[in-house]
């Protein structure tokens, strides 16, 4: 057995879903079991509409810890993916070597899992990768010795276009951004029959509230995608005789905000 934590989830708009996160021990997601070889690997999986198993992958070395932050899914269906590692790691390109405690990594899987790229991004405190409107890979990345393959940069916020084998195709884009804002609670938790999820945006913008299971499959759409003016909100959130550990994403201003809850039935 293992432990298993989900940092990242996204569906794509024929429904595949695919998740990422850390484990410990052994998971098995379909595809076989994954058996960690550090303090901790960095897990990515995906799945059809129906929660059939296409591809899971783990990373990691038995030198450090890896964990997966975010992974997001694009219109010709590659996966790209964040996360952060200590020591050495290998994501199915060159092994990356860590800068300092901890660094950032940013890799792309086809469809089919199959390795496109994947870089150190450098040592820093926040990553996250997503796809712009154009279908372009963005990369949004926080802190110092920020490195996208044009030089170091060092920023509150630095987002950078990829493509490619990774490298940034334009220049990177320093920005110094206060707090976004954005919030998500839902409770209570654990909760029986019903739930309220509270949630605020502090810009006018299309926001969604989903829920996943521990499986990254989507059990319940409490907002559709749907423009939101500022302010607050809250819905109820009913999932009927289902039970266990949830995740309630929030989609808001181009990030997920994701909070655990428990339903006992």
């Amino acid at each position: 057995g293992g432990v298993l934590v989900t940092l990242g989830l996204d569906a794509d708009a024929g429904g595949d879903i695919a998740l990422c996160g850390q484990f410990s021990g052994t998971v098995n997601f379909g595809g076989g079991v994954l058996t960690s070889a550090g303090f901790g690997d960095a897990f990515a999986a995906r799945f059809d509409p129906a929660g059939t198993h296409l591809w899971s992958r783990r990373f990691g070395s038995n030198t450090g810890t890896d964990v997966g932050r975010s992974i997001e899914l694009d219109r010709d269906g590659n996966a790209l993916f964040t996360g952060s590692f200590t020591g050495r790691t290998t994501l199915g390109g060159d092994t990356l070597i860590a800068t300092g405690g901890s660094s950032l990594f940013a890799a792309m899987y086809d469809s089919a899992g199959t390795h496109v790229f994947s870089r150190n991004i450098g040592s820093s405190s926040t990553i996250r990768g997503h796809y712009d409107r154009t279908g372009d890979a963005i990369l949004l990345a926080g802190g110092a010795d920020l490195e996208f393959g044009g030089g170091p940069v060092t920023g509150v916020l630095c987002l950078a276009k990829l493509e490619g084998q990774g490298v940034a195709t334009t220049d990177v884009e320093r920005q110094d951004v206060p707090d976004a804002g954005v919030r998500l609670s839902v409770s209570p938790s654990p909760f029986r029959s019903r739930a309220v999820v509270r949630y605020s945006i502090p810009q006018e913008g299309v926001a969604s509230v989903e829920v996943f299971d521990v499986g990254g499959r989507r059990v319940r759409s409490v907002v559709p995608p749907s423009l939101h003016p500022a302010g607050s909100y809250s819905r109820t959130l009913e999932l009927g005789d289902r039970s266990g550990l949830m995740f309630v994403r929030l989609r808001a201003g181009g990030r997920d905000h994701v909070v655990k809850v428990l339903a006992n039935h």
